[in-house]
């Protein structure tokens, strides 16, 4: 699995692991789903959000994607399960979320934090960890 929580006294944790820059970012968002256990009904409308934004630097674009995520299936009640990366640089992305409506989650996140916060070049790719506030 490219993702897994960590142990965290107060909050919740995730170690995204990943080839590459592109995989991160998509691993890190399939794992904050896993973690709020998001589900859509059967008959949920089909849904695409394009989102695009900018960063100082890869740990503030990371934080700034997963929270702009979590915003919109909050808003919308929506749940994304798969992505197109139009552009994706460690300042910059452009990508599209694909996803279902009519969501709810089992497990509530407030935000995604910089508590924590690392993203790191391993010999396999980059790992990167996340606390998220509950």
């Amino acid at each position: 699995m490219p993702y897994w929580e960590i142990d965290h006294t107060a909050d919740l944790a995730l170690r995204v692991s990943a080839a590459s820059l592109e995989g991160l970012f998509v691993d890190a968002a399939q794992g904050m789903f896993g973690l709020l256990d998001c589900t859509s009904a059967d008959a949920a409308p089909e849904v695409a959000r394009e989102i695009s934004l900018t960063a100082p630097d890869v740990e503030t674009l990371l934080v700034d994607w997963l929270g702009e995520l979590l915003y919109l299936q909050e808003a919308h009640e929506e749940c994304y399960t798969a992505y197109d990366l139009h552009a994706l640089d460690a300042h910059r992305l452009h990508i599209t979320a694909h996803g279902q409506g009519g969501a709810s989650v089992r497990r509530g996140i407030k935000a995604v934090t910089y508590s924590y916060l690392e993203v790191t070049r391993t010999d396999e790719g980059l790992e990167a960890t996340v606390t998220f506030d509950v």
